[in-house]
Parts: structure tokens; C-alpha cells; sequence
């Protein structure tokens, strides 16, 4: 590791060569967190702006967001086993 440093320091466009590429790396880092930040903060307005185009209260809370979370699932898990059992009985009477 010693001779690898030694030999950086001493050879000027090797150490040019290494900065740029841990700059480029790091840039390229950055550029993914700053996307995903952008796709979770377009996630999140556009799931309030379904809530208030529902005419629902956006959830401010943790606990809100969770027991709302929770409702919905158990409205869809109702909704498909009713479903299913709708089915089942047409299919039954065939």
C-alpha cells in the first residue's frame, strides 16, 4: 500500500489520473442519490395529489401513514375475496 502512495506522489500525471477518476466517481454517486431523491419526492407529490383529488386527508403522522396504509389493505383484501368468491359461484353454476 506504502509503494502504491509512494509511486502516486511521485509521478504528478498518475496522481492527475487518479484524482480525476475519484472525482468522476464521485459525481456519478452523487447524480444517483440526487435521481432517486427527485423520483421519491415525485412519488410522494403525486401520491398527496391522488389523496386531495379523492378529497382524502393527507396523512401527516407516521402512525397516520401506517393505519392508513394498513385500511387500504384491508379494503382491497376484502374487495378481492369478494371478487373471488363471485367468481367461484359463476364458475360453481356452469
Amino acid at each position: 500500500m506504502q509503494d502504491i502512495v509512494s509511486a502516486m506522489t511521485s509521478n504528478k500525471i498518475l496522481l492527475f489520473l487518479c484524482v480525476v477518476i475519484c472525482v468522476m466517481v464521485v459525481i456519478a454517486i452523487i447524480k444517483r442519490f440526487f435521481w432517486l431523491f427527485v423520483t421519491a419526492a415525485c412519488v410522494v407529490l403525486m401520491y398527496a395529489g391522488y389523496l386531495a383529488y379523492n378529497k382524502q386527508e393527507v396523512p401527516t403522522t407516521k402512525d397516520e401513514i401506517i393505519d392508513h396504509g394498513r385500511q387500504k389493505i384491508e379494503d382491497l383484501k376484502k374487495k378481492t375475496e369478494q371478487e373471488l368468491l363471485e367468481k367461484k359461484g359463476k364458475a360453481l353454476s356452469i
